[in-house]
C-alpha cells in the first residue's frame, strides 16, 4: 500500500539504493512475507547506487546515511584531518569502531574520488 510505498521509497533514497533483497527488512513495519512478495515483483538495479566521497563530505552528510551514526561519521572525518585523505575505502578499516560487518555493510556506499 502506499505506506509501506512511501516508507521504501524513503528508505531507498537515505541508502542511496538498494544493494540486495535483505534491506528491505531494514524497513519498519516490512515482515519477511512482504520482502518475498516484493522480490517477486521488482528488480535490484545496482548501477545506480549513490555513493559518498570520504575525501570531501562532511560529518552532516556521512551521518545521514542509516548504517553510520554521528559518532562513527566524526570518527572517520577526524581519521582523514590526522592521516590526511583515504586511498581507499578500506582504509576507513584502520579505524577501530569501525567493524568489518559494518565495513561489509557501508562500502558499496562509499568512495574516495569522483
Amino acid at each position: 500500500g502506499p505506506f509501506y510505498s512511501k516508507q521504501i521509497l524513503k528508505y531507498r533514497k537515505q541508502l542511496g539504493g538498494f544493494l540486495n533483497y535483505n534491506q528491505f527488512s531494514e524497513i519498519w513495519g516490512l515482515d519477511k512475507l512482504d520482502v518475498e512478495n516484493l522480490e517477486k515483483q521488482t528488480i535490484i538495479d545496482t548501477l545506480y547506487i549513490r555513493k559518498i566521497n570520504i575525501n570531501l563530505a562532511p560529518i552532516e552528510i556521512l551521518s545521514t546515511h542509516p548504517y553510520l551514526n554521528y559518532k562513527q561519521a566524526k570518527m572517520i572525518v577526524n581519521f582523514r584531518y590526522q592521516h590526511g585523505v583515504f586511498s581507499s575505502v578500506k582504509d576507513i578499516q584502520k579505524i577501530k569502531p569501525i567493524s568489518r560487518e559494518l565495513f561489509r555493510k557501508i562500502a558499496p556506499y562509499l568512495k574516495v574520488d569522483d
